[in-house]
């Protein structure tokens, strides 16, 4: 049997429910009889803010609590997992983030191995963990929106694949040490980036002549997908597409109807009654997430931009006369500069600094039939890009 050495190092970048899992255990390598290497592997991560009125995610790094790591000899379909590896964020594991942290080595490695694939924050009981199974099969992982965005936090699952090579001895981020490679070792440099598109607002901007009070009840996401596989292929069998329609029902939390029972990381309830101040023939009010601060909401990438539904209660007109019902705004879609995006990418924030409306936009259903608004927004890599509704 022979042996060799390379490195890995998953840098977490700027920045769910398997349908289809082999849990057959992780195999000890120990009892490889065929020829294998070790791995040395090296994670850096953050920490991350509580869901869902925060600061905004520009320029952080998203946090990394655990993960899977497939090690697998090619990066194509048809590709196949020669080993895993479960890395936890319990400091009782027998491995830990901590121990990536610093540095960690996995032994006796197939030595077919070629590339590495890391899953992050995915729970690990519901990914895959036998070998023998095909990168496709392995990507054709079910995973559920609310489950991504674990708990009462905005979590997100991070992915990034790349491929073994032999250490030169310069390569950059690699330094002196005990998890330095040697000059005959291997390495690979995996860089994790979110699976999510994030959407951040911060604030609500009205102007308009028929109203002296309102509440703004809450913030809904609509129109995405509640489940999608690893590899964001909207045509998998396990997708599923979610439209709340114009239902109010949907959108009423005192209703057994309510749609977002499951999907708590997807709505907020507001309950803020601004002050209307008067601008000539005209009233004005802003309602914001407070200072510094955004409702933050994390849906898959890659697909058809979001619909966000706002509810409005206790409306009053300009005569003092409180009116009958309620209103919703639904923003249909966001625009950089003049350009309609066509779809929200992964690893993006999309940031609205302001929902502008009046009068008009208020309908007495949510998505009507011809959307009310379009946001203008700012765009950028688990940076942000600023966008915009549009009206």
């Amino acid at each position: 049997m022979k042996f060799k050495t390379f490195s890995l190092a998953a840098m977490a970048a700027l920045l769910f429910t398997a349908c289809d899992k082999e849990d057959v255990g992780i195999p000890d390598f120990n009892d490889n009889d065929q020829d294998t290497k070790s791995v040395f592997l090296k994670f850096d991560a953050s920490t991350r803010s509580s869901r869902s009125i925060e600061g905004s995610a520009e320029g952080t790094v998203a946090e990394l609590n655990s993960a899977m790591i497939y090690f697998l000899n090619g990066n194509n379909e048809s590709s196949q997992v020669y080993a895993v590896k479960e890395v936890s964020g319990n400091t009782s594991a027998d491995i830990t983030l901590d121990d990536l942290k610093k540095g960690h080595e996995f032994t006796k490695i197939p030595e077919a191995v070629s590339f590495v694939y890391v899953v992050g924050n995915f729970e690990a009981g519901n990914l895959p963990k036998g070998t023998g199974m095909t990168f496709e099969k392995l990507q054709s992982t079910v995973l559920n929106i609310e489950n991504v965005n674990k708990g009462d936090k905005l979590g997100t699952v991070l992915d990034g694949i790349a491929s073994v090579k032999p250490y030169r001895g310069n390569e950059s981020g690699w330094g002196t040490g005990s998890t330095t490679p040697g000059e005959d070792d291997y390495y690979a440099n995996v860089t994790v980036s979110p699976i999510n598109a994030r959407i951040e607002i911060k604030e609500l901007n009205y102007t308009g002549e028929e109203l002296s009070a309102f509440t703004v009840e809450g913030i809904y996401i609509n129109y995405y997908y509640s489940n999608l596989p690893l590899s964001l292929n909207t045509v998998n069998a396990g997708s599923v597409f979610v439209n709340n329609g114009s239902d109010v029902q949907k959108y009423d939390q005192n209703s057994p109807n309510f749609a977002y029972t499951d999907y708590t990381t997807l709505f907020d309830q507001v309950g803020i009654t601004p002050t209307l101040t008067p601008d000539g023939d005209k009233n004005k009010a802003t309602v914001g997430a407070g200072d510094n601060k955004f409702w933050s909401y994390h849906v898959f990438g890659e697909c058809t931009p979001a619909h966000i539904v706002i509810k409005f209660t206790d409306l009053v007109d300009k005569d003092g006369k409180p009116m009958e019902g309620d209103r919703y705004i639904t923003v249909g879609g966001f625009q950089k500069g003049e350009a309609k995006l066509e779809q929200l990418n992964r690893g993006t924030i999309y940031q609205l600094p302001a929902i502008p409306f009046s009068d008009e936009h208020l309908e007495v259903i949510p998505e009507p039939g011809d959307i009310s608004i379009w946001v203008k927004v700012t765009v950028a890599p688990w940076e942000i890009e600023i966008v915009s509704p549009i009206i």
